[in-house]
């Protein structure tokens, strides 16, 4: 789909940086931004969390 980490972000109505960490493995989303974020990017939102 080719979004930047900024246009994800307002997506999903987070900041980018926080989005930054989740992408970079520093933090975890919840189960609720998973989804929306697995939506948003075409995969498994328990991918998020293995």
């Amino acid at each position: 789909m080719g979004l930047s980490q900024r246009e994800v972000s307002y997506l999903c109505g987070i900041k980018q940086g926080y989005y930054s960490q989740i992408e970079n493995g520093v933090r975890r989303p919840s189960v609720e931004l998973a989804k929306k974020l697995s939506e948003i990017l075409h995969f498994e939102w328990v991918e998020f969390f293995s």
